[in-house]
């Protein structure tokens, strides 16, 4: 990996404070000292103020300690308050140095800083020696930035910097602070990134800054490549640092990172090792696998499950075996090193004639290679040829072709296909009979639509041109019939004044707005026992004026997928979604609804929406793939807010969505008990997955504008239909 040297001059703002005169001379002597002393907040970040306050200053000054010391280094003074030192000091004729500090000496802090200042000063008899100290900041500083190109791949990022004796969480909700580190000198600073990929995979990657220096700004950017070669899958999280001495001269600061694995086909030009590199039947050519490390390598191995195939007598080799390294360059791999001071750069050559022997048969062939280097990091990577031939070739799908019952095969053909291309296709790993489908060609490509699948299931596919089968075979695995969480709202506890839709000890995946108004004794969303379908609960949604006579705010009853996560004034802020990677086609449920007579209307003017008309129930979902938004350093899939002046609600258009339905309630429903519904979704897209899914129930469409009148849903046994 890359080392990284930073040579950045500070940019300093000076503040002076000066100390009050004492009128009585304590001390007797043949010259005078007048001390000053310039704090220096020599430290700025974007979008935070680089001066100090009247009231950080006259505090500064308050805790400021003063230590004066004669030529030999011994303490002949000593103030605790700047203010109690003379503005005159009398001093015998020689050499003194004086130390001064302030702030707070603490390990690791956001706002608390230690400044120290040193200044050697001669006095002479009879003269007055002005002496200016400087204080600037001792402690070792941090700072992040979070490149945007890390949501491409991450959610709920963290990033943990720590010393030996205290530590700070940095996130993208804080990340325009800094943190301020009380360190030895040459010390070690360890740098954890936490987060979850889209697919809600947790991903963690450690770096550290050696020989950390005090009175050192250290500016850290984490962001993601999707073209970089580093074992992340399919991308590299990578980390700048930007090392800036606040008053010292420029040092440089090597952060050590995991090794580094890329591949070069016969032009030298890069090899995506994400995918199979493919070439065809007896191939000439050459290619290239080349190991990196920011210090020297301890060890690196070549392995295969195909050697045995090619006539190779082991499946793995130790590069730093000489013997092995002769054994493979007979075999047409040669190892190199491309220099030979600290042994960081070796090369694996797989020559001209070792890819002829590979390319004499279809299929993929899988080469690894795995590096440790001094600092015990490891990294593996393989690279895939792919030999295809002049008939036919499976080709992997595209992850968004597959669904929970169906899938879309891929292959390529070369040259005309016959009118019999198809595919077949069984439980991968499994025995059973294999099933054919006809396909169909368009051009050299061909596919076919296979329905009836099992859903959670891989499967194993190979293509079929007539009589010749593609020795390739892929698979795919169908998507989960994933289902809302206490769908059936039998869980339910109440700890304290709200009801919550989850039972005590069981994981929050529902909320409502109970929230905000349990604070004046209402639940708006209750467990309901006397409309249900199965159970013995139900979720009620009443709503209703919330407050004390004319004060407070009408509110409507509601259930949503997510978290109710503060109450702003009166208003509330939630954050909508769950993580969720299936695709289904509708919702179904049972649900009985009354309609009120409209009390309270807000809405605008564009919505019809009168006083005395009738209350609208609203049950609506949808999936997608949201960037999403961080609030108190939890990512959401959407943040809903509900304030006039910040007001941020749902769009059902709005970037991110895949798939919407809604249906809306304006009558009361038939019958005495709860009538089944069902509401398809609607997909924008059939080329992408989702990451979450959001399910929103109200009892008052407008809720959110504060409209609507005493009407009450209850909702019961919600499933996601499949097909």
């Amino acid at each position: 990996m890359k080392k990284i040297f930073y040579y950045i001059l500070p940019l300093l703002s000076a503040f002076a404070f000066v100390g009050c005169s004492e009128q009585d001379d304590l001390f007797s002597g043949e010259g005078n000292v007048n001390l000053n002393v310039n704090i220096k907040n020599s430290v700025t970040v974007e979008n935070t103020r680089a001066e100090l306050t009247d009231e950080e200053q006259n505090y500064l000054k308050s805790i400021c300690r003063l230590r004066l010391y004669n030529g030999d280094g011994v303490l002949i003074r000593r103030y605790e308050d700047f203010n109690t030192v003379p503005n005159l000091l009398k001093l015998n004729t020689g050499s003194y140095s004086v130390r001064v500090t302030a702030g707070d000496s603490v390990a690791a802090s956001r706002t608390q800083k230690f400044y120290e200042g040193i200044e050697t000063f001669n006095i002479t008899r009879g003269v007055t020696t002005p002496v200016n100290v400087n204080c600037n900041i001792l402690n070792t500083l941090v700072s992040i930035t979070f490149d945007e190109s890390l949501y491409d791949m991450f959610n709920d990022i963290e990033v943990k910097v720590s010393t030996s004796t205290g530590e700070l969480v940095f996130t993208p909700e804080n990340a325009d602070s800094i943190g301020y580190y009380m360190i030895p000198e040459d010390a070690e600073i360890t740098c954890l990134f936490d987060g979850k990929t889209l697919t809600n995979t947790s991903y963690t990657k450690e770096d550290k800054i050696l020989e950390a220096k005090k009175a050192t700004h250290y500016k850290l950017t984490y962001k993601y490549s999707s073209s970089s070669s580093s074992n992340t899958g399919g991308g590299a999280l990578d980390l700048d640092v930007i090392e800036e001495p606040i008053v010292t001269n420029e040092e440089n600061i090597v952060i050590y990172q995991r090794p580094q694995i890329n591949a070069y086909d016969a032009e030298n030009q890069e090899i995506d090792m994400d995918a199979p590199y493919s070439i065809q039947f007896n191939t000439t050519t050459s290619l290239s696998m080349w190991a990196s490390t920011s210090c020297s390598i301890t060890e690196m191995t070549l392995s295969s499950d195909e050697f045995a195939a090619l006539g190779i007598t082991s499946p793995i080799y130790s590069l730093m075996s000489e013997e092995s390294i002769t054994y493979l360059a007979e075999q047409g791999i040669v190892v190199t090193k491309r220099n030979n001071i600290d042994n960081s750069v070796w090369g694996v050559r797989f020559s001209q004639a070792f890819i002829s022997k590979v390319s004499e048969n279809e299929g993929n062939y899988t080469f690894k290679v795995s590096i440790t280097d001094s600092k015990d990091q490891t990294t593996e990577r393989g690279l895939t040829i792919k030999v295809t031939g002049t008939g036919i070739a499976t080709v992997d799908l595209d992850e968004a072709s597959v669904w929970t019952n169906r899938a879309t095969l891929l292959a390529t053909v070369n040259g005309n296909p016959s009118s019999e291309v198809s595919f077949r296709y069984r439980i991968a790993g499994s025995s059973d009979e294999w099933q054919t489908v006809a396909a169909t060609a368009n051009g050299s490509n061909i596919s076919a639509e296979v329905t009836g699948l099992e859903a959670n299931t891989s499967y194993e596919y190979q293509a079929v041109d007539g009589d010749d089968i593609s020795v390739i075979v892929c698979t795919f695995t169908t998507e989960a019939k994933s289902q809302p969480e206490n769908a059936g709202f039998e869980g339910w506890h109440k700890p304290n004044k709200a009801w919550l839709l989850y039972a005590e000890g069981d994981n929050m995946w529902w909320d409502s707005g109970n929230h905000g108004s349990s604070t004046m004794n209402k639940n708006v969303t209750e467990p309901g026992t006397d409309y249900l379908h199965s159970g013995t609960s139900s979720a009620k949604l009443s709503s209703q004026f919330v407050g004390i006579s004319i004060i407070g705010k009408f509110a409507a009853g509601n259930a949503f997928v997510g978290q109710y996560l503060k109450t702003d004034g009166t208003d509330g802020i939630l954050g909508w979604g769950r993580p969720f990677a299936s695709r289904p086609t509708k919702l179904r449920g049972y649900i009985k609804y009354i309609p009120g007579e409209v009390k309270y209307s807000k809405v605008p003017d564009n919505i019809d929406f009168p006083i005395g008309s009738t209350d609208i129930g609203s049950v609506f979902l949808a999936v997608g793939d949201w960037a999403g938004e961080v609030y108190d350093g939890v990512t959401w899939p959407v943040i809903i807010k509900t304030k006039t002046s910040e007001r941020q609600l749902f769009d059902p258009e709005g970037e991110g969505v895949i798939a919407f339905g809604r249906q809306d309630f304006t009558t009361s429903t038939p019958g005495e008990g709860l009538v089944e519904f069902e509401i398809p979704l609607d997909y924008y897209s059939l080329d992408r997955k989702p990451t979450a899914i959001i399910i929103v129930a109200s009892a008052s469409k407008y809720g959110d504008y504060f409209s609507g009148g005493n009407s009450t849903m209850w909702l019961d046994d919600l499933e996601l239909i499949y097909e």
